[in-house]
């Protein structure tokens, strides 16, 4: 190895120690493959120690006796590895190599601005007070609109890469992902109000989605066979074998687990919903679906869950309360629906909820997580021999199999993401002329930073922002949920496509 080289290793020890640790494993093995090291030296650093900055330590003291092409070596597969901060320090002169984040090993220059910068603000206010603060036509931002755009491309090429989708979900963009929007305004049964305002939120849902690459169908005012059929035509029976994801967004009227059809009410003796599509059948029906396989499969349901009405609690009270929500259970008839939000926001549009105006329950939604496989570690006085002729058995019954890390089997009910406009038990509200919290605040994070976040980094964006609504008068709150069944990491990634070797 050069002297130079050999130099730039020990003067940046530690930063290489801390950047090289959360991929040390990774890049030992690929190491060993292409033979700058052998497996025992690998087994060796693997095994003296489990902590992962020991190990990139003792990596680093070993790949300095390794040869003329060990540095570049260890340069290529921190780059595999997606180890960008590593590769900053080993070659400079080709930074940045990836996408920034927070806790970098070493900080950006003031000329690059971090993920984090001062267009992360969210509105103080929401909905906002004046109609037009909300477009309708709303524009995406793509990876052209960032200060750092040579970075998101290098980024998109690491994520499609075979290394980088270990991690994320590939989004080449060979054809336009599917996205069905099923919207319920007007209701058979009186006690369903009709939801006025939601023609607002079905075109700003159309004008994302298809700035997000996706081919969009819209629905409206369906009965629950009909719901349960388009779903079945459009997402179960399609070929999704050329796309990289699929999205469904359901807005209507609802109980926990359900959301009704134009047709939907309550059994007069039990109180359970009738006419309405479990959310747990949608979930399934995708995860069905062959060509939807390690694909994610994305669903947003706007939709009351109950009659509970969230009051709050205030920042500065120094009492603990009992539960974290206090609930009004009232119901204010106003023609004949119910209103499950008393009294008018600042413009003067009225709020209304997504419940029915009923005292039966709603059903449990019966698709909780199960619990994750618990794994047993390795002993740490296992001898090594026996420990490498495991890995030796390991690596033949892969190639006996042919099977890579790609080709594995996975959960049945995995790479599923599940998004509510609230909790279970409590109501969702819509404004009138705005359209809902929940769907409003979707679109107006998702068309700003899914360019440069993933599906959970915005989501959190969207609770924040929908917990900042409050109805004028009455002061009730609202907080929306997401679960996820993911199992690697999906950004979105508008306009960009693998096509065009970017």
């Amino acid at each position: 190895m050069d002297r130079a080289d050999q130099e730039l290793l020990r003067r940046n020890h530690m930063p290489l120690k801390k950047a090289i640790a959360p991929g040390v494993l990774n890049v030992l093995e690929d190491l060993e493959s292409c033979g700058i090291i052998t497996l025992d030296m690998k087994e060796r650093t693997e095994h003296e120690s489990r902590v992962p900055g020991d190990q990139a330590s003792k990596l680093l003291y070993l790949i300095r006796t390794r040869g003329k092409y060990a540095f570049q070596a260890l340069y290529d597969c921190t780059v595999s590895a997606g180890l960008f901060d590593a590769a900053d320090i080993l070659k400079p002169e080709k930074a940045p190599h990836g996408p920034s984040y927070v806790g970098r090993a070493e900080p950006l220059p003031s000329s690059v601005p971090d993920e984090f910068s001062e267009d992360e603000d969210l509105p103080d206010c929401w909905p906002p007070q004046k109609l037009e603060e909300l477009d309708v036509r709303v524009k995406v931002k793509s990876f052209q609109d960032s200060k750092v755009a040579e970075r998101r491309k290098k980024f998109y090429e690491f994520a499609c890469s075979i290394n980088g989708q270990k991690t994320h979900y590939p989004v080449q963009h060979k054809e336009l992902s599917q996205c069905l929007i099923i919207s319920n305004e007007k209701f058979d049964n009186e006690d369903l109000e009709n939801r006025d305002g939601t023609v607002r939120d079905v075109t700003a849902l159309n004008s994302l989605f298809y700035g997000l690459h996706f081919d969009v169908t819209q629905k409206k005012d369906l009965k629950s066979e009909d719901m349960k059929k388009i779903i079945t035509d459009k997402i179960v029976k399609y070929d999704h074998s050329k796309s990289d994801s699929c999205v469904v967004v359901i807005l209507s009227h609802g109980a926990d687990g359900v959301v009704f059809g134009t047709d939907g009410r309550y059994d007069e003796n039990t109180g359970k919903p009738l006419n309405g599509v479990e959310v747990e059948w949608i979930r399934q029906s995708m995860c069905a679906v062959p060509s939807l396989l390690k694909k994610p499969k994305l669903i947003f349901i706007q939709a009351c869950r109950g009659k509970k009405k969230d009051k709050g609690i205030p920042a500065n009270s120094s009492q603990q309360e009992t539960g974290s929500n206090q609930s009004s259970t009232s119901k204010e008839k106003t023609g004949g629906g119910t209103t499950d939000s008393a009294g008018q926001n600042p413009s003067g549009q009225s709020e209304s909820g997504d419940s029915p105006n009923s005292n039966g329950g709603g059903c449990q939604d019966s698709g909780a997580s199960s619990n994750p496989r618990e794994e047993t570690p390795d002993s740490r006085d296992q001898d090594i021999d026996i420990r490498s002729r495991k890995n030796q058995i390991c690596k033949e019954r892969q190639a006996e199999d042919n099977v890579d890390a790609m080709g594995e089997p996975v959960p049945s009910a995995s790479d599923v993401f599940l998004a509510w406009s609230t909790t279970p038990g409590y109501v969702s509200y819509r404004n009138t002329k705005q359209g809902t919290w929940f769907i409003q605040a979707l679109v107006w994070v998702f068309s700003r930073f899914a360019y440069k976040h993933n599906i959970n980094d915005l989501m959190t964006k969207v609770h924040n922002l929908v917990s900042r609504g409050e109805v004028e008068k009455t002061g009730y709150k609202q907080t929306a949920e997401s679960t996820t069944r993911l199992l690697r990491t999906f950004y979105f990634f508008p306009k960009l496509k693998k096509e065009e070797n970017l």
